[in-house]
């Protein structure tokens, strides 16, 4: 693989692929570029994995360890419109999906 980054990025792709097949959930990872990196066909349900080192601490500290999701919304002009974006934690995800939380 070229480069850490993108190394990192299929390993989170990979493992996400992995639990939501484990859950029983007909999963595909799509792997092109502009587009999502995985489907949940039973659910027609696109994903996006994203690893980064900076700007993410920000969202784990406003979720905190009390909190089972944090509502986001971007406020800028260019985001007019935009609707606020709903952050969990991965078991609370599985366990929404109808898996069981194993974390």
């Amino acid at each position: 693989m070229p480069s850490k980054s993108k190394r990192k990025g299929y390993l989170l792709e990979h493992f996400c692929v992995k639990e939501l097949r484990k859950l029983g959930f007909d999963v595909e990872r799509l792997g092109q570029a502009h587009q999502a990196d995985f489907i949940i066909n039973d659910i027609g349900w696109v994903g996006e994995c994203k690893v980064r080192s900076k700007g993410i601490k920000s969202i784990y500290g406003w979720l905190g360890d009390s909190n089972e999701m944090l509502v986001i919304k971007w406020q800028s002009r260019k985001a007019r419109g935009k609707e606020p974006l709903v952050v969990l934690r991965w078991g609370d995800f599985k366990e929404l999906l109808g898996g069981k939380n194993e974390d």
